[in-house]
């Protein structure tokens, strides 16, 4: 599927046939064009970006204000056909808002012309802690004109539910159409008290705040996608949500997602802690003052104590710096994951460095729930999810001397994969040369950041990406990458890991290469040992030291060694753990006897001594 079809799908086509090619043009538009005085009049501009198998196009119309999305590749809205996911349509027939519906609202300062305009009416339904059929308040969350799910609140109970198995979407979606400037709040009252306000682009989260921060695999986040264009496309986003704690986690995760160079923050007046409160204590002026004052998210330059305070008193509240387990306890005194952070991983060929951080990744997503963004141009996207499925299932995905994995649990494992893990591919275009830039990673990492979330990204290997136009010194490109990198690792709250091969070493007499590796052996610049913050070197033992004699090829020890440890929260440098690496699956297994002999564990493969969800 091409871009030109998905604009056709939706009933644009471009004038005098051809096909849409990268940058803007007008053409008729579908919805009004017909009905206008002059019908060929093009009034749609639509706008084509990244042609080819990733390209995407927006549109917007200038007559009748029709905009949207869509996209092929990874910006594509349904794949092979199918979309990404299926959900329920309610089955609800809106009536107009009863008496009790508007006192309601009324009390809370909200005037009848806004709940009529918005749909909102009254219903009976079963609501949970009544546990029986009450009078409630249904909230309709459309998109284009479509009612996508209902939210309920029972007024006496102050209880919610929402539609079962509907799509995850804002409140007032289609409120935010093509706006430049968007606000995002915490509850229906307070985004109906934004409207009556003045703001008329305004959505609500619909399942309220996090009382602490969220693993990335919860539904919290889950109805983002469906604003992520419309956020992408906007010039301004104010975040108003409540002023407390969780109302603070909330505000860092949709600043985190939308981009901190885009994003205002209000702040509310002494006493209230939400919008409709202003509007109940001060009156919609004071509420569109505050809006309107809202104070920009800080990307560069000047940073006072009074900017981070809500940050030093989260991280007081937290009694310890926050880091993340690889999945391997034995480790954990060694190396730790902290957000923001670049780790090295280095050691010679073939001993093991992508498979272990392979590992790493796969143990995170199943203990964590976290996802991951993945540059490996060295290995097909195709092998590599293979490679991750293996430590996933911990069983061979081809036949060997162990039985593979059958069909049916390769098939289990897909949606899984394809949640976790997302692929950038570079694709050089057709009689031109050149590798990916810097820039061009910078882009790919804060599109996943910003669409899906990611907490850790993989760069596998780093001699993959070209040095910016005019830069001939390897120690000065390497410099650049590490800047850039760790901004956006500190920028988007993420941990990268960068794969990087060691320059050639000299051997000695025998013919022997150095037995141990340093940062500084790194190919390129000491700078992979001053600039980073953490460095790991995976390296086999090729000799068993009890014996003196050689280990069999595929019983090798390998050993986590950790290189650099910027600060005594993250590690331990010199701190070493040793595992096997199983041959069959890619797996890894800590070595825990005394006797550095590996001892499969009882139960076989599913007996995970680090993840016992697998």
């Amino acid at each position: 599927m091409t871009i030109h079809d998905a604009l056709a799908a939706e009933g644009i086509r471009p004038l005098g046939g051809g096909f849409f090619r990268d940058g803007n043009r007008k053409v008729l538009c579908p919805r009004c064009s017909a009905t206008r005085r002059n019908k060929n009049d093009p009034c749609l501009s639509v706008t084509v970006t990244e042609e080819g198998a990733d390209a995407k196009a927006v549109w917007k119309c200038h007559n009748c204000n029709w905009s949207g999305f869509t996209g092929v590749g990874r910006y594509a809205r349904v794949r092979d056909g199918v979309p990404r996911r299926l959900y329920r349509r309610p089955e609800v027939t809106p009536v107009p808002p009863q008496q009790m519906v508007l006192d309601w609202f009324a009390a809370r300062g909200i005037p009848e012309q806004i709940v009529r305009q918005e749909g909102i009416f009254g219903v009976k339904v079963w609501m949970p802690k009544a546990g029986t059929k009450v009078p409630a308040i249904a909230f309709p969350f459309t998109r284009d004109g479509e009612i996508i799910n209902v939210k309920y609140r029972d007024p006496a109970n102050k209880d919610f539910r929402q539609e079962k198995d509907a799509e995850p979407i804002p409140y007032g979606l289609d409120s935010i159409r093509g706006a430049k400037t968007i606000v995002v709040v915490e509850g229906e009252p307070d985004r109906l008290s934004v409207l009556y306000a003045g703001y008329s682009a305004c959505i609500s989260v619909p399942d309220g705040a996090p009382a602490k921060p969220l693993p990335e695999g919860s539904s919290k986040m889950d109805w983002w996608e469906a604003c992520h264009e419309d956020i992408e496309q906007a010039e301004k986003v104010i975040v108003a949500t409540d002023g407390d704690g969780p109302g603070h986690v909330l505000a860092q995760e949709i600043i985190r997602r939308a981009g901190r160079h885009k994003c205002w923050q209000v702040e509310w007046p002494e006493g209230c802690k939400d919008a409709n409160e202003v509007l109940l204590a001060f009156g919609p002026e004071e509420l569109m003052r505050v809006l309107d004052n809202a104070r920009a998210v800080p990307v560069d330059g000047e940073v006072t104590v009074h900017d981070v305070w809500a940050d030093i008193e989260a991280l007081h509240a937290q009694e310890r710096v926050e880091w993340y387990s690889t999945g391997f306890p034995s480790l954990d005194p060694n190396y730790r994951v902290l957000l923001g952070q670049i780790t090295v991983v280095t050691g010679y060929p073939h001993e093991g460095k992508s498979s272990f951080i392979d590992q790493v990744m796969v143990n995170m997503a199943l203990n964590l729930e976290w996802r991951f963004g993945i540059f490996s141009p060295e290995t097909p996207v195709e092998q590599h999810t293979i490679n991750l499925m293996e430590k996933v299932a911990r069983a061979p995905f081809f036949a060997g001397p162990t039985p593979r994995m059958p069909i049916e649990a390769v098939r289990a494992y897909k949606e899984f994969l394809a949640d976790r893990f997302h692929f950038v591919k570079w694709e050089r275009k057709k009689g031109k040369t050149g590798r990916p830039t810097i820039e061009w990673l910078v882009q790919q990492i804060e599109y996943m950041v910003r669409r899906y979330g990611i907490r850790g990204f993989l760069l596998d290997p780093y001699n993959r990406i070209q040095r910016s136009s005019g830069m001939t010194s390897e120690v000065d490109f390497v410099a650049e990458l590490l800047d850039e990198l760790q901004a956006v690792a500190r920028r988007n709250r993420i941990h990268i890991w960068i794969v990087a091969h060691p320059a050639k070493q000299s051997r000695d007499k025998s013919g022997k290469r150095p037995d141990r590796l340093t940062l500084q052996d790194v190919s390129g610049a000491a700078h992979w040992d001053n600039m980073t913050d953490m460095g790991l070197l995976v390296r086999r033992v090729w000799i068993n030291e009890a014996t003196g004699a050689p280990y069999p090829l595929r019983e090798t020890p390998v050993e986590i060694e950790c290189l650099k440890a910027r600060n005594k929260h993250s590690g331990r440098k010199g701190g070493k753990c040793t595992f096997r690496m199983r041959w069959s699956d890619g797996t890894f297994w800590p070595i825990t006897d005394a006797e550095n002999v590996w001892v499969e564990p009882e139960g076989g493969p599913e007996a995970s001594p680090y993840n016992e969800a697998a």
